[in-house]
């Protein structure tokens, strides 16, 4: 189970080029639990973003086998930072932005729901 406590580790172990930005998030803000949504933004937006713009494709797999893995094993503090940091990151590089939008061939099937609940999410009218 990815939790607050072992997250860091996790995406270090899996993509170790992203411990330095770790290890200055853990210099900024220290293990509080409560800063899960900084580090899934900084690994979304300074890490995995511009991986998959320039990326090899097993780079590129390999990010979004670290997504998929986050949303099936996580828990429910976890796989919310991740829909809100990662998920968002992925839809507004991948779909808002008009110049160099990310490419999202390849995500997995969890992140691809994800990303396309969130897309289509629309309030119910009354």
């Amino acid at each position: 189970m990815i939790t607050d406590a072992n997250v860091g580790q996790f995406l270090t172990e899996r993509h170790p080029d992203f411990a330095p930005l770790y290890q200055a998030h853990l210099n900024d803000w220290g293990t509080d639990p409560s800063t899960r949504y900084v580090l899934l933004r900084t690994f979304a937006e300074e890490f995995m973003t511009p991986r998959l713009r320039t990326g090899s494709p097993e780079e590129r797999a390999r990010l979004f086998d670290t997504v998929e893995q986050l949303l099936a094993d996580s828990d429910s503090l976890i796989d919310d930072a991740v829909d809100h940091q990662i998920i968002g990151e992925l839809i507004d590089a991948g779909y808002t932005l008009k110049e160099n939008p990310v490419d999202l061939t390849g995500a997995g099937p969890a992140t691809t729901e994800r990303i396309n609940r969130t897309r289509n999410w629309r309030p119910t009218k009354p």
